[in-house]
């Protein structure tokens, strides 16, 4: 029992300044994920906050956490991610006129041009006195060369 401690630290087992028990291919797959780090702890940070939320909140706090992070995305260039967000504020809220607004926003900036359509006119049924919807839409039919229905 006592011998073990007596022996030098690599016959014990235990590892030396430039020795690791984790085996060579592990270090390597470690090595390689820790380039990204950063966007796999942003990840797992939205989803834990999404996890939260719908844990313990009502409809209307959930709706407001996913547009914030929408938005955040959104001033981020992360246009993707912030479609996700509203999608799911406007699972909860079907309604919301500023969810509509910015996934027709994100749509045009990754250049999604039926995405847009679409939700422009879902907006219009929403909100039909909008103007800014108005105008998005008379730009669509006039670059189609179509009337309104």
């Amino acid at each position: 029992m006592f011998s073990t401690l007596t022996q030098p630290k690599s016959q014990r087992g235990i590892p030396g300044p430039n020795k690791s028990k984790i085996p060579y291919i592990w270090r390597k797959n470690i090595m390689i994920c820790g380039r990204l780090n950063r966007a796999a702890i942003i990840t797992v940070l939205c989803m834990m906050t999404t996890y939260l939320i719908s844990g313990c909140s009502s409809d209307v706090q959930k709706k407001e956490a996913f547009l914030s992070e929408g938005k955040a995305y959104i001033e981020n260039k992360e246009y993707k991610k912030a479609q996700i967000q509203l999608k799911n504020a406007i699972q909860i809220d079907p309604q919301s006129i500023e969810a509509h607004m910015l996934l027709a926003r994100t749509h045009e900036m990754l250049k999604e041009t039926k995405e847009v359509f679409l939700t422009y006119k879902k907006l219009e049924q929403l909100e039909p006195d909008n103007l800014e919807t108005k105008l998005k839409l008379a730009t669509f039919y006039l670059l189609a060369r179509q009337l309104p229905d």
